[in-house]
């Protein structure tokens, strides 16, 4: 599944003013990378990693991320396997990520990793910070750029992700961001 989110350009409160946009395409022309206005204060880093057109965003990135030791009786709770319900209910399923009955017994890395970065990790943060944003019709009238809202790249993977599809979207998402105050900075990798 995909949504799109465009951005509103205007002149009333919070809107990018044409004049900044001329600033913007002005500065990518001349120096070949978005125009990227530091925030006031940065309290997280928006990563904006190339992947060709686009750009994947990820929210506090970490390149080497520590995965937190789980037993099976902390990993059901942390990622609500069993709704509340007897654990017994939902052994078939548990099984099949590799619970051997024993709740005691420590999660390998490897599926903790996978649910974490399913739930919780940086694509999964920056989709949720994003979505809350009113974006909506920012390109609208300009015609240009836009984020991509997905769920998953395959079939067996519902990881959530934000595509910025071009340098311009990174400059004026970085400019709602900082009309927000919302102390984030876009980082291009």
């Amino acid at each position: 599944m995909i949504t799109r989110r465009q951005f509103l350009i205007g002149s009333a409160a919070g809107l990018i003013l044409p004049n900044w946009i001329l600033k913007a395409e002005h500065f990518l022309k001349n120096e070949g990378e978005p125009l990227i206005e530091l925030p006031n204060k940065v309290n997280h880093v928006l990563t904006a990693f190339n992947e060709g057109d686009d750009f994947l965003l990820y929210l506090d990135y970490d390149p080497e991320p520590v995965m937190p030791e789980l037993t099976w009786d902390q990993f059901i709770r942390r990622y609500n396997f069993t709704n509340g319900e007897p654990i017994e209910d939902y052994e078939y399923s548990l099984r099949l990520v590799g619970y051997q009955g024993n709740l005691k017994q420590i999660v390998d890395e490897q599926t903790v990793f996978d649910f974490w970065l399913e739930t919780e990790g940086p694509s999964v943060k920056a989709y949720e910070m994003l979505e809350t944003l009113d974006l909506d019709e920012l390109f609208q009238k300009e015609g240009r750029g836009d984020l991509r809202f997905c769920h998953s790249f395959n079939p067996h993977d519902s990881t959530r992700h934000v595509i910025a599809n071009d340098e311009m979207t990174l400059s004026l998402l970085q400019k709602k961001m900082n009309i927000l105050d919302m102390s984030v900075q876009i980082r291009i990798e």
